[in-house]
C-alpha cells in the first residue's frame, strides 16, 4: 500500500477533568518521519493513540489521505504499531510473531502459506535476523526482539507506521545502534511513520520533522536544525539542550543584561530573556561592553570539549560556557580564572509576565 498523509486538525482529548490535549494541528505528508517530542505528560502518546483509533478525540478530527480515519475500524486503517514493550507472544517462534498479522486476517484477504512465508523471510532479512525465524523472544537480546515487533507490524504492508518510545527499554549503546537502523529502514519501506520520544538526541538522529509537546499543546514544529537554531518559545530552547538564559531589559534598541549590554530587536522593548548557548560563547581577550566577565567557578570535560561555569557579577545564577579543547588549552584554564566572554548569537523572547513588545522577538542577533 502506498503511504498516506495525516491530517490531525483541532483534536481535543480528556480523562477525567485532565485536558491532555488542547486543539492539536499537525500534517505528516505521505512518507515523512516525524518525531513527537516532549517531557512525560505532554500528550505525546494520547496523540499517537488517537491517530492509530486505539483512543477516540472528544473533539477534532483525523484524516487519512483526507478521509475521515474514524470511519474506519482499527484493523483497516493500514496501521502498524510498535510500543516500548515488545508485546511478542512468548509461546511462539520469531517466525510465526512475524506472521501472526498475516495468519489472523480474514480469509479473503489472507495470503497462503507460500506467501506467508516469504513474506516472513524478507522481513528477517530486511531487520537483520536471517536464521533466527526458528528462536523464541527469550532466546534473544532485547535489541533483537524490538526489531521482531518492527517485523511483525511491518508484516500487513501498513500505510502508517506508529511508534511508542520503541527503545525506551533498551541500554544507550543499544539505542543508538538501532535508531540509526530505523532510519534507513524507514526509508526502505516508506510508510509514514509517527514516533514519540522523550530522547532529542534520538529524534534529531532520525526525524524529517520534529513536534515539540507540551502541556497538551504543540510549541513548535520543523525540521530538527530549523527547530535547533531557531527556538519559538523558553520552553523550547529549555529543553533542547543547555542554554543560559539571562533576565534583562530592552529600550531603544539595546538591552542590558547585568553589566552586559547588547543589541536587540527593532521594536523590542521591556523586561526580556536572552538565550545564549554555551559555545556560542567565546573566549576573547579583554572585557567589553558586549561581553560577559566572569570566575571559573567550575571546570568539566566533556568528550572534545571543556565546559565552564562562570560567576557573572550581576547575574544571579552560573554562566556556562564550552569550547573544544584546542581552543581554550593555552589558557590554562583553572577554577578561579577570569574569563571574557563575547556571544556569537543570542536569541530574544519577551519575558513572561512582562511587557515586552513580542515585534521583533524570537529574531537571533549575532553571527551563526
Amino acid at each position: 500500500m502506498p503511504p498516506v498523509t495525516i491530517d490531525v486538525q483541532g483534536v481535543v482529548k480528556r480523562f477525567g477533568q485532565v485536558e491532555v490535549l488542547r486543539g492539536i494541528d499537525l500534517t505528516v505528508a505521505a512518507g515523512e518521519l516525524v518525531a513527537l517530542l516532549g517531557p512525560s505528560g505532554s500528550g505525546k502518546t494520547s496523540l499517537l493513540r488517537i491517530i492509530g483509533g486505539l483512543e477516540q478525540a472528544d473533539r477534532g478530527v483525523v484524516r487519512f489521505d483526507g478521509q475521515d480515519a474514524a470511519a474506519r475500524p482499527v484493523g483497516a486503517r493500514g496501521v502498524g504499531f510498535v510500543f516500548q514493550h515488545y508485546a511478542l507472544f512468548r509461546h511462539m517462534t520469531v517466525a510465526r510473531n512475524i506472521a501472526f498479522g498475516l495468519e489472523v486476517q480474514p480469509r479473503a484477504r489472507r495470503p497462503d502459506r507460500a506467501a506467508i512465508r516469504e513474506t516472513v523471510a524478507r522481513l528477517l532479512a530486511l531487520v537483520q535476523l536471517d536464521g533466527l525465524g526458528h528462536r523464541y523472544p527469550g532466546q534473544l537480546s532485547g535489541g533483537q526482539r524490538q526489531r521482531v515487533a518492527l517485523a511483525r507490524a511491518l508484516a500487513v504492508a501498513p500505510r502508517v507506521l506508529l511508534l511508542d518510545e520503541p527503545f525506551g527499554a533498551l541500554d544507550a549503546k543499544v539505542r543508538k545502534d538501532l535508531r540509526r537502523w530505523l532510519r534507513r529502514l524507514h526509508d526502505d519501506t516508506g510508510a509514514t511513520t509517527v514516533f514519540v520520544t522523550h530522547d532529542q538526541d534520538e529524534a534529531f538522529e532520525i526525524a524529517d520533522q520534529v513536534a515539540l509537546m507540551n502541556d497538551g499543546r504543540i510549541e513548535q514544529i520543523g525540521a530538527p536544525q530549523q527547530v535547533y537554531d531557531r527556538p519559538a518559545s523558553a520552553f523550547v530552547y529549555d529543553f533542547l539542550g543547555h542554554a543560559n538564559r539571562l533576565s534583562g531589559v530592552a529600550r531603544d534598541g539595546m538591552a542590558d543584561f547585568g553589566a552586559m549590554r547588547l543589541a536587540a530587536p527593532a521594536g523590542l522593548s521591556g523586561p526580556v530573556l536572552a538565550f545564549i548557548r554555551p559555545a556560542d560563547l567565546v573566549p576573547v581577550d579583554g572585557p567589553g561592553a558586549d561581553r560577559l566577565s566572569g570566575t571559573v567557578v567550575g571546570l568539566f570535560a566533556t568528550g572534545l570539549g571543556l565546559r565552564c561555569d562562570l560567576a557573572v557579577p550581576g547575574l544571579a545564577e552560573p554562566v556556562a560556557a564550552e569550547f573544544v579543547r584546542s581552543a581554550g588549552g593555552d589558557r590554562r584554564i583553572g577554577r578561579g580564572t577570569v574569563l571574557h566572554l563575547q556571544p556569537a548569537k543570542v536569541q530574544f523572547l519577551p519575558r513572561p509576565g512582562g511587557a515586552a513588545d513580542r515585534h521583533g522577538a524570537g529574531e537571533p542577533v549575532g553571527g551563526a
